[in-house]
């Protein structure tokens, strides 16, 4: 399977939308360097409350 990036973006603020960058650094287990959701755990509030349980989760990378 392969696949194209055709943009990149991350934000160190929790906004809307993220700014597009002409690279990104991902760091292992943690996610994108410099991004507001960098972490072990899931961040995104919709998605935990969706989850419907307290534990925290691993980011998917």
């Amino acid at each position: 399977m392969g696949g194209q990036v055709i943009a990149v973006a991350a934000d160190g603020q929790h906004r809307f939308s993220k700014r597009l960058r002409d690279q990104i650094h991902i760091l292992a287990g943690l996610g994108v360097e410099g991004d507001a959701h960098l972490g072990v755990t899931v961040k995104h509030r919709s998605r935990v409350a969706s989850l419907a349980i307290n534990a925290p989760f691993r980011r998917p990378f």
